[in-house]
């Protein structure tokens, strides 16, 4: 669901899981970022603001 709400930001595996770990999103994706998290079903993304 990350991905379905924001593709810029998350990027998923062959499985549909989140494939990537701790990085650091880029100016101006700060928002989708959190919509994008906000939908993860796993509660498996934290945002550190």
């Amino acid at each position: 669901m990350c991905a379905a709400q924001a593709p810029e930001v998350y990027e998923l595996d062959d499985t549909g899981y989140n494939r990537m770990s701790e990085f650091t999103v880029v100016e101006g994706q700060e928002e989708a970022a959190r919509l994008g998290a906000s939908w993860c079903p796993e509660d498996a993304i934290t945002l550190i603001e």
